[in-house]
């Protein structure tokens, strides 16, 4: 008899030991699984990221292009802005900042300001023209309007990393 409930309960000893390798065992796997799943969300993020970044960096340099061509063909007539918002000037510029937005789909709209802060130039898809618009009340107006021998400005935040070479 007592070879008998050894002998049972070594039959139910087995299955329970049994048991507990495979819930072992699949919880290691589950542990590894949601592991592997991160790495690869973490790869295909990376990739997602390089490929936005790249892509942000062509438009950036596709705006600067346009915007060195239209820099080029801007005279110191048409940012005196004297013939005002009709001016032949003032036409001239528009017509140029139009055929940009029309050789590039992807713009809504250009314009060029002067040194004071006035619109002489520009050009939008979806509302009016700014041509004569006042936005001297910036702060880099102001700053520009002081300093007569300086073309750019910088915040506070920009003078300290303009000469940056990080990407």
């Amino acid at each position: 008899m007592i070879f008998n409930k050894r002998k049972y309960f070594l039959l139910y000893l087995i299955p329970v030991i049994l048991s507990i390798i495979v819930g072992t065992f699949l919880i290691y796997e589950l542990q590894n699984s949601y592991h592997y799943e991160i790495r690869s969300a973490e790869v295909r993020n990376s990739g997602i990221a390089v490929v936005i970044a790249l892509r942000l960096a062509g438009a950036f340099r596709e705006i600067g292009f346009i915007m060195q061509d239209v820099h080029d063909h801007v005279s110191s007539d048409q940012l005196a802005f004297a013939s005002g918002t009709t001016g032949p000037e003032t036409s001239e510029l528009n017509q140029l900042l139009l055929r940009k937005i029309r050789t590039h789909r992807w713009l809504s709209g250009l314009g060029v300001m002067n040194k004071n802060g006035v619109f002489v130039g520009a050009v939008n898809r979806n509302r009016p023209q700014d041509v004569g618009a006042d936005f001297s009340f910036r702060e880099y107006f102001s700053y520009l309007a002081s300093n007569k021998n300086e073309n750019q400005y910088f915040s506070p935040e920009e003078k300290d990393n303009r000469f940056s070479t990080d990407v």
